[in-house]
């Protein structure tokens, strides 16, 4: 066989290859400005038979820049998404990352740093028909100052057949930094006990404590105290974690009562979460 004919029989394979089917990019155009801006990935490239599809909303910050989480800490406000302006939606729930723990002027929050993505899912009103993603998203940005900045993010999907995104590989990597609902086979919150003046809670982790935290909120309302992480000298895989009131709440069983208190364990790489109402 000629060379020429080789190059001709690999173009047509080719060629073949790429009319099969390539998968789409479906991702909005940014919105923002240098200290934050915000887009759109979905992880379908159009509607389609789907009821319900995933994406994210990507928020890119300035070096150095950060922003909070839904219970930000002692400093701070949590991010706001608005999607009432979008079209054939029933409704649109949002998750929440791993955040970090970090010390602002004194105080301590919770939030992310540079760059962070936050997975959502998408009820569809009527299937097979066009979908407009407008999204609104309200969020504080903080280096030496702080910032509010509104982020707006547009994303037109067609009918279409449903096909998959290339950035859906990006959606489950964002969805790999959600924290399970309930226990992990290496982490676990087993009790939370109110005492006096601190929450005590139980839990395990077979890579043991060092790096771990925890994240425990009513509501907006977060318990910034450090914990004291008191490892079980039988088992390095067990501990009773201690976290102090906030300091203007006088009654911890009264400040609770009522409330659904969310505690989020993490080790940095993964992380469980669990709701006890009291």
């Amino acid at each position: 066989m000629s060379a020429s004919v080789s190059v001709r029989v690999l173009a047509l394979v080719l060629g073949g290859c790429f009319l099969s089917g390539p998968v789409q990019a479906k991702t909005s155009s940014w919105g923002g400005d240098t200290q934050a801006r915000g887009r759109i990935l979905s992880a379908v490239d159009s509607v389609g038979d789907h009821p319900v599809f995933e994406g994210v909303v990507e928020v890119e910050m300035g070096p150095g820049w950060h922003s909070y989480w839904k219970a930000p800490g002692d400093a701070g406000l949590a991010p706001v998404f608005d999607w009432g302006k979008s079209e054939n939606i029933e409704q649109i729930e949002m998750f929440w990352p791993l955040p970090k723990r970090k010390e602002e002027a004194g105080f301590q929050v919770f939030g992310y740093e540079e760059h962070v993505r936050f997975p959502f899912r998408v009820e569809v009103k009527e299937t097979g028909a066009p979908v407009t993603l407008a999204g609104r998203l309200q969020i504080m940005v903080c280096k030496e100052i702080c910032i509010p900045q509104t982020l707006e993010m547009d994303l037109d999907l067609e009918a279409g057949d449903g096909g998959q995104a290339v950035e859906s590989r990006v959606v489950d990597l964002a969805k790999s930094r959600l924290p399970l609902q309930g226990d992990a086979e290496t982490l676990g919150i087993q009790t939370v006990v109110l005492g006096p003046d601190a929450l005590v809670i139980t839990a395990r982790s077979t890579d043991g404590f060092d790096g771990v935290d925890v994240f425990a909120h009513a509501g907006e309302r977060a318990f910034t105290a450090l914990p004291q992480i008191n490892v079980d000298e039988a088992d390095a895989h067990k501990a009773m974690i201690v976290i102090a009131k906030p300091e203007d709440v006088e009654s911890l069983q009264g400040f609770l009562e009522g409330q659904r208190l969310s505690v989020t364990l993490s080790n940095g790489r993964e992380g469980v979460e669990k709701s006890f109402n009291f």
